[in-house]
């Protein structure tokens, strides 16, 4: 992937769109139960593991994506490709851990 601009292009784009829409599920819910209005996606993140929706070792995991997401699309030139691969290998399964969370309690 690092090797390959085609590849990590469209890596960091498939990062950005699954932390967009976790992001976008966890402001749904945060509207349905009424508790407030997230400022941002990391603010989503966190109201979400305050409230226990999510454990709060994975809100901070997905607080951590999201400050990496804000990097790729605010200050791509600051990007450290070899910490996207790190975040890849090692918090991916964070995604899946946010999806079984929220089908668990909501679905």
């Amino acid at each position: 992937m690092l090797g390959d601009p085609k590849s990590l292009g469209a890596t960091k784009y498939y990062f950005i769109v699954a932390i967009e829409s976790c992001a976008s599920v966890g402001n749904h819910i945060i509207s349905r139960e009424h508790w407030g209005i997230p400022e941002s996606y990391v603010d989503t993140f966190v109201i979400l593991g305050r409230k226990g929706v999510v454990p709060e070792t994975l809100a901070q995991n997905l607080v951590n994506m999201a400050r990496f997401r804000n990097l790729l699309v605010h200050l791509y030139w600051k990007v450290n490709d070899e910490r996207l691969y790190e975040i890849l290998q090692s918090h991916l399964q964070d995604i899946e851990e946010f999806v079984d969370c929220i089908t668990r309690r909501y679905l």
